[in-house]
């Protein structure tokens, strides 16, 4: 794929959102008393479970919890919700996960373009999303998200996700102040290796904007999340060394992370700070993460263009699930 056309693909998102929230939702059905929810998915897929889960995490009353891997927490069992997000529907981690959730008798749903995963859940009779197939997973996170927040608007977690969903795409609209901020990383990032700074809230944000970077860019990217880096990654900035620029997301009144984006700057860092817009609430929050993902991922591209680089290209990933395949299968 050209780096153009996989470009098109972080510009299109507002319509992405608009037609995942008219997609019918298949074998539509509600389990009774849920006793908590489990989101599944890996990669570019799984970044909405991080999402999700910093979102609701203060507006829902049963417990939300996050897998990333082949195994089912034991205690997950009957009562239990597990939404499987996978782009592919072939995601190994995330098929087997939703099969052990089949075993114990959970309620299962999924979000995918089709694959494993839509076969097992029309085959089984459980609610599904199918969004539009033919993209890269990572540039698929306006679809991914707004699936899961439907999913879980049915199961009457949270009734009004849909209408924050709505809310918040508008975001979008604002084209010179993505194409402005874009620029403006590409230029700060330059040659360096990216230290995306948080605090706990935001920390989807600096995983996706690690990630855009990781396999866009091809670039080596970390994370601080504070406070917890004030107890070990601080330090490191005490004798740093390396070409390292870091970019701090923070609300207006995070008197904590003005701290550190201060603390960086006098150790010599060079240090962008971003100020997010005050989320009280779910969708204030979902305004900002979905603004800045597209911001970083447009930056992530044009930082490949700038290299030479084809953004589209995962080499790594694909050897490496060749060979789980393998192992797998032993």
């Amino acid at each position: 794929m050209q780096a153009v056309d996989f470009m098109g693909q972080y510009l299109d998102w507002k319509r992405l959102i608009s037609s995942t929230l008219s997609k019918e939702i298949m074998n539509e059905a509600v389990p009774e008393g849920a006793k908590g929810i489990v989101l599944a998915g890996m990669g570019g897929s799984g970044i909405v479970s991080d999402i999700v889960y910093e979102m609701l995490k203060q507006a829902v009353n049963v417990p939300l919890t996050i897998v990333k891997d082949f195994e089912l927490p034991r205690w997950a069992r009957k009562g239990w919700v597990v939404i499987g997000i996978s782009y592919s529907g072939n995601t190994m981690e995330t098929i087997e996960v939703i099969r052990k959730a089949l075993n114990r008798g959970c309620f299962v749903s999924a979000v995918t373009s089709g694959g494993k995963l839509a076969e097992l859940m029309i085959r089984e009779g459980y609610p599904l999303i199918k969004i539009p197939g033919g993209r890269a997973p990572r540039s698929s996170l306006p679809a991914l998200l707004t699936g899961v927040l439907r999913l879980l608007e049915m199961l009457s977690v949270e009734r009004r996700l849909s209408e924050y969903v709505e809310k918040a795409m508008y975001i979008l609209d604002d084209e010179k102040f993505i194409e402005m901020w874009s620029e403006k990383l590409v230029k700060h990032l330059s040659s360096k290796i990216p230290v995306w700074v948080v605090n706990q809230k935001y920390y989807p944000l600096a995983l996706r904007a690690k990630d855009e970077f990781n396999e866009n860019s091809k670039t080596l990217s970390l994370i601080n999340v504070y406070p917890e880096s004030a107890h070990n990654d601080i330090v490191g900035w005490e004798r740093w060394f390396g070409p390292v620029a870091s970019v701090v997301f923070r609300e207006e009144k995070d008197e904590i992370l003005a701290y550190i984006a201060k603390y960086m700057q006098e150790q010599g860092v060079i240090a962008e700070e971003i100020l997010l817009e005050k989320a009280t609430s779910p969708d204030a929050y979902l305004k900002n993460v979905l603004l800045w993902s597209q911001i970083v991922g447009v930056a992530s591209v044009k930082t490949a263009i700038n290299r030479g680089i084809n953004p589209a290209e995962t080499r790594s990933i694909l050897d490496y699930k060749e060979f789980i395949k393998k192992l797998r299968s032993k």
